[in-house]
């Protein structure tokens, strides 16, 4: 590109979230653009990229996030997205208002600021999927069945949290009438999907919609890991959000003891070593570790099935026991025992001797090893970051020359 233009990134707050969008910040700044992410306090480190702007705000918004049993827990989640979504206007206003950005890229789960922003400053937004686009997965995994629409949309608990927001966005010039148009208009230039075609369902995609696949580059793994010897290897974590569970890593310890499985586990930071306790000599435990200095050697992955660690597994062509924690995750180890990659197992349903036999019989199919290496083409050929730093180059071109909805501009973002 002859112009260098500025893209400004507003992220959910959460480690899936963000990840993805890393890279693609990476590969702007490698163009030469200039990026500023607006993220939440607490992933601040993990946001970092160097040359970026980094803007943080607070968040209250829960991790974990669970599951709606109820209407009253359907209520509370969504006034607790509906206070995430308002959360970063004040922190982006201040630090992009005298520095307009060409672009505004939000995720999907929580667009009000950008949406808000663009409105107000005719900036064109791009919307960002870490997951599923559109909720396809809705209704596949059973979250939230026989809960009546109707009556979370009345439930006092949301209507205070929408009054107390709208109270707030007074004091932005803005009210009620035109806070809930904007939010309604669905005027996104291109839509990001960081999940490739092959692996979403089915669903009615407009031309603006661009699956990318996943931004992970195995070839780009932090943390040196070297497999022991010959000893087959299964990677296990319950991924950044799921509630402590030490007593899953100690099943998973007993499962594969006097084994010839190499077993390799990520407690993440709400479980500690300590927790766990004494492990066989086969089992590796660990706070942090990379996944993809492990996946390219091992011969299954079992774990969360939130959708950054099953497209890393899969990128390596790893099959899958996948363990969901969340309706979202539900959905997404649907798809992986519906396209034969891997199986799913309820949380609940974990026991040494059904890990161990699951995964004696996914390492062991190669039908499900050739459909794994299948998908790991999908992802190579998706295009990933440079993909998307393509699309997003065309998008905030002022010439409108591009595939893509051409930003309309009226003249009032100066």
């Amino acid at each position: 590109m002859s112009w260098s233009r500025h893209y400004a990134v507003i992220s959910f707050p959460g480690v899936g979230h963000v990840r993805p969008v890393l890279p693609v910040v990476e590969e702007l700044r490698r163009r030469g653009h200039r990026v500023t992410h607006v993220v939440a306090s607490r992933l601040a480190d993990t946001a970092r990229v160097s040359g970026a702007r980094l803007v943080t705000y607070e968040s209250s918004f829960p991790e974990p996030f669970g599951r709606a049993e109820s209407v009253d827990d359907a209520a509370r989640m969504l006034a607790e997205l509906l206070r995430e979504g308002f959360a970063p206007l004040d922190a982006a206003e201040r630090a992009l208002a005298g520095d307009r950005p060409d672009l505004l890229l939000h995720d999907d789960i929580a667009p009000h600021t950008a949406r808000l922003l663009g409105a107000r400053w005719d900036v064109p937004v791009v919307r960002l999927y870490a997951h599923f686009a559109d909720n396809v997965q809705s209704g596949r995994s059973g979250g939230g069945a026989g809960i009546d629409p109707a009556a979370v949309l009345a439930h006092p608990a949301l209507r205070e949290a929408w009054q107390d927001e709208i109270d707030r966005l007074a004091t932005h010039g803005l009210d009620a009438d035109t806070v809930m148009s904007t939010l309604l208009r669905d005027d996104a230039v291109a839509e990001l999907v960081f999940v490739p075609r092959e692996f979403h369902p089915d669903g009615d995609f407009s031309p603006r919609r661009v699956f990318v696949g996943s931004t992970a580059d195995p070839a780009r793994a932090r943390d040196p890991w070297t497999p022991p010897g010959e000893r087959r290897v299964v990677l296990v974590s319950l991924g950044t959000t799921s509630a402590a569970a030490p007593g899953f890593f100690r099943a998973c310890a007993e499962a594969f003891a006097d084994t010839d499985w190499h077993v390799v586990m990520t407690l993440g930071s709400r479980v500690t070593p300590e927790e766990v306790g004494t492990v066989p000599p086969n089992v590796e435990l660990h706070r942090w570790l990379t996944h993809l200095s492990v996946l390219p050697h091992a011969s299954v992955y079992v774990g969360a099935a939130g959708m950054g660690s099953l497209l890393e597994a899969l990128s390596c062509a790893t099959p899958v026991l996948a363990l969901p924690q969340t309706d979202e995750q539900r959905g997404n180890a649907d798809r992986i025992a519906e396209l034969g990659l891997g199986a799913a197992l309820d949380p609940a349903d974990v026991t040494p001797d059904t890990l161990r036999r699951l995964v004696d019989t996914l390492a062991a199919d190669p039908g499900t090893a050739a459909r794994a290496r299948r998908m790991s083409g999908h992802l190579a050929s998706a295009g990933g970051a440079t993909r998307a730093a393509d699309v997003l180059e065309q998008c905030a071109d002022p010439s409108g020359a591009n595939g893509f909805l051409a930003p309309q501009r009226t003249g009032n973002r100066h």
